[in-house]
């Protein structure tokens, strides 16, 4: 790569062939870039079963009957519990055939359905999984409960302010370092990670048909957020300068009258 040389202001740049020189005085300032993150955390206020029913027998219509059966006890169940009709969403029916364990003849049918269940009254959870485990009986499958919020923007607004003292605390403590004092905002993105909580949930206790414990706990909102400021000469700095200029110019004009 070929160099050339350019003065400016007295000062002697070596810069790449088609480049553009820039004067001293009109260098382009400092900048810091930083990253803060925040988060917040609220007890969870709702709830989401993932329940199902499964039921293999000997005939397609069969498997498709018990699941039926087991289906409508599932949803008088759990609607017996206050929980409203609108808040369960049966989804997914499967017919599938059973094979042998050579896997060519086929021995029976099973039929699935899922139904995700949203459970308002989250004190209620336990006592609510213990009714579907009853009622199902062996066809009732239960995958998980999860807990979170129903609306999470006052989470997220904490956790912002967390993000942004974080980051501001960094971009201060980097421009004392560097002498600096911090200026303008110059640019500024986040990213958002609202998250609910998932818990597995005891399959021996589903077999007994108990109520099952259980504690829905914290939800943590985390803010990340990555913000450019510029940054300024400090101004104790700048005053120090000045003071030292006049006794320099003091000091090269006797160098020239000797």
């Amino acid at each position: 790569m070929s160099l050339f040389t350019v003065i400016a202001a007295g000062l002697m740049v070596a810069l790449p062939s088609g480049g553009v020189a820039v004067a001293a005085d009109e260098a382009p300032p400092g900048v810091v870039m930083v990253t803060g993150h925040g988060h917040a955390s609220a007890p969870a206020d709702i709830a989401f079963l993932e329940a199902a029913v499964e039921a293999e027998k000997p005939t397609a219509g069969e498997a498709m009957r018990a699941q039926s059966a087991a289906s409508r006890a599932l949803l008088e169940a759990v609607q017996g519990q206050g929980v409203a009709r609108d808040d369960i969403r049966p989804v997914g029916l499967t017919l599938d055939p059973v094979y042998d364990e050579s896997g060519e003849q086929t021995i029976g049918y099973r039929s699935a359905q899922s139904f995700p269940v949203t459970i308002q009254n989250i004190g209620k959870v336990g006592e609510d999984i213990g009714v579907v485990t009853r009622t199902t009986g062996d066809a009732g499958r239960l995958n998980g409960v999860s807990f979170d919020l129903v609306d999470h923007s006052a989470l997220l607004k904490l956790a912002r302010s967390s993000a942004w003292r974080d980051a501001l605390a960094k971009a201060e403590q980097y421009a004392s370092l560097s002498g600096k004092t911090l200026g303008d905002l110059i640019s500024i993105r986040d990213h958002e990670d609202p998250a609910g909580r998932f818990s597995s949930l005891p399959v021996e206790a589903f077999k007994r048909g108990l109520d099952v414990p259980t504690e829905p706990g914290l939800i943590q909102d985390e803010v990340t957020v990555e913000a450019e400021y510029s940054l300024c000469d400090n101004q104790n700095n700048a005053a120090e300068e000045a003071k030292k200029a006049p006794a320099e110019m003091s000091q090269d004009a006797q160098a020239e009258s000797q």
